[in-house]
């Protein structure tokens, strides 16, 4: 852009014609160039004469005196017309050729970019298309129910399609299978479109085209550019439309529905090959069970033939028609009688008891050691008991001496001895419980009774003082009070009244032997 300066003209010429142009001003500069200058009072110039000027390739401004148009003040006038008023340029070749170059330049640059822009998308589908081709396991097995069901025509490709991680056997087979898979048991899944395909294959497209592309958003825009990329999009509207022509379609209400035919039969399919691939799971955990036993007997025995074992392997059991091979792939009452022989003999060599059977194996040497060692432990397990159980008779005992120390006092020893169960008490706790128990039992009766006892005396003293005292009260004389109570009594059947009164009523009648006078004072 160039800056606005002053210029001086050398003269100006009113109204003079051009050939059919009659300026209202032209200014000729002194190295000859000439300006026209247009005075709009009423009329602007229009375009046929900003054409003619063009024509003529002469530079013209128009300068605006609308405003002053009723001005009656020649200076005021004057001084507007050269520099108060708006004026523009009505034609400049220099602002023409700037244009042009400006126009030219900018097409450069856009050419630039495009070029810059194919280089980029050319390096993106590259980029794309060098990826590893990635087949994972679960769409192979999409694939093999799909060709199970005689649709592997439809599923075919060898190559990864652009947009795509995975071959276009393997994704179109996804889309189908999960077509099936999706459908309800009742009713048609609805109608099925390009969109809802692209949806059943998203793990199979490359970044760059998932739904959720975010930040490769950028590089799906410059690969959809390249005259060379086919978009997964047209790639999937191709399938749907084989899956027309087949027939897995049907056309119904402008609308494209599922046969639902597939979706059972597919059903069946992976019912069946979820049982096969169970089983198989189950046969393969079996036969490496056995390994896992048999490796960990090579482990733990001593010398053995591994040669032998494998042959031992093949061989049919004892009595038996299959090998334990067979045995652990068919999975039988034989392998299970077998898988726990085989624990005990684990177990036997880990130091456990002798395994009732050997299978056949050559584990003789080590089935002796482990019943020599069995009946060694057997036998300190035998003294360990009868140690334990005189342990426990003894201290049956000596709970039952305490107490009866707690019953009987310095008692309790003779107590012990004592045969009134028809074997003494200390013989019939050493022998069992229930002997304890016995002696507990006699004890407790004891404490009973001497409980009793106790308190029947405590109550006899009770009256007695009661007596005592009365016959204090009678007799002045305490000699005499005591003469009374201790004298026997022909009335009392020659008891004193002391040994007469055990209880109320004989204390009762005690008190009325008292002298009359002297007990009413």
């Amino acid at each position: 852009m160039k800056r606005g300066r002053d210029f001086v003209f050398a003269k100006a010429i009113l109204e003079t014609r051009r050939d059919t142009l009659v300026p209202d001003v032209v200014l000729t500069a002194p190295d000859g160039r000439i300006l026209i200058v247009e005075v709009h009072v009423t009329h602007a110039s229009d375009a046929d004469k900003i054409a003619k000027i063009r024509e003529h390739g002469v530079s013209a401004i128009e300068v605006d005196l609308s405003p002053w148009r009723k001005c009656e003040d020649e200076a005021v006038v004057r001084q507007a017309l050269l520099s108060g008023a708006d004026r523009h340029w009505l034609f400049n070749p220099a602002v023409d050729r700037a244009r042009d170059d400006l126009r030219a330049e900018l097409s450069a640059e856009a050419a630039r970019k495009a070029v810059a822009e194919q280089r980029k998308a050319e390096q993106a589908v590259r980029r794309l298309r060098s990826r590893p081709v990635q087949r994972p396991e679960a769409l192979q097995t999409m694939r093999r129910a799909i060709l199970a069901l005689g649709l592997g025509g439809l599923a075919t490709g060898q190559k990864v399609d652009d947009g795509f991680t995975t071959p276009g056997a393997l994704w179109k087979a996804a889309a189908l299978h999960r077509l099936f898979q999706a459908a309800p048991v009742f009713g048609p899944l609805g109608q099925v479109t390009v969109d809802r395909l692209e949806d059943l294959v998203q793990d199979c497209l490359a970044p760059e085209f998932r739904r959720d592309a975010g930040r490769e958003r950028a590089t799906r825009t410059l690969v959809l550019k390249h005259s060379d990329f086919q978009s997964p999009y047209v790639a999937i509207e191709r399938f749907l439309e084989r899956l027309i022509e087949a027939g897995i379609l049907y056309y119904r209400k402008g609308d494209h529905w599922l046969d639902l035919g597939w979706a059972k039969r597919l059903q069946a399919h992976d019912d069946a090959r979820r049982r096969q691939e169970d089983e198989d799971r189950r046969r393969r955990d079996r036969v490496n069970e056995l390994d896992r036993r048999l490796g960990a007997i090579v482990d733990l025995a001593k010398d053995l033939d591994l040669p032998a074992l494998a042959s031992w392997r093949a061989t049919p059991l004892q009595g038996l028609e299959s090998s334990p091979q067979q045995a652990a792939i068919a999975g039988d009452a034989t392998w299970t009688a077998l898988r726990e022989g085989l624990a005990g003999i684990i177990g036997m060599l880990e130091g456990g008891v002798p395994a009732r059977d050997l299978f056949g194996l050559p584990l003789e040497h080590e089935r002796d050691e482990a019943v020599r060692e069995s009946d060694a432990i057997a036998a300190q397990e035998t003294a360990a008991e009868a140690e334990a159980v005189k342990r426990a008779a003894e201290a049956r005992v000596g709970r039952l001496h305490m107490a009866a120390v707690s019953v009987l006092g310095d008692g309790a020893l003779a107590w012990l001895d004592d045969q009134e169960a028809g074997e003494a008490w200390r013989d019939l706790a050493f022998r069992d419980d229930a002997g304890l128990g016995q002696g507990f039992q006699a004890l407790e009766r004891i404490r009973i009774t001497r409980e009793a006892a106790r308190r029947a005396a405590a109550e006899r003293e009770a009256l007695h003082d009661q007596l005592r005292k009365a016959a204090r009260r009678v007799f002045d004389d305490e000699r005499r009070a005591a003469l009374f109570v201790n004298a026997a009594r022909p009335d009392l059947g020659l008891l004193s009244p002391l040994q007469f009164c055990i209880d109320q009523r004989t204390l009762a009648v005690c008190l009325s032997l008292l002298p009359g006078t002297r007990r009413n004072r």
